[in-house]
């Protein structure tokens, strides 16, 4: 899979996929963050598409 970044916004399908995955396995934001060392709001900017 390819992954795009234009002005600093992720692809959107990455965006959905991401959310999805996370929901699927039953973590919350703030779990997901916690095991990859992350904040709660980097998960929820990659979520939404405003990437860092």
């Amino acid at each position: 899979m390819i992954f795009y970044l234009y002005k600093g916004v992720l692809n959107v399908e990455i965006c959905e996929r991401l959310q999805k995955l996370r929901k699927l396995s039953n973590y919350s934001q703030e779990q997901l963050a916690n095991m990859i060392s992350a904040s709660r709001q980097a998960i929820s900017k990659w979520e939404s598409g405003n990437y860092i």
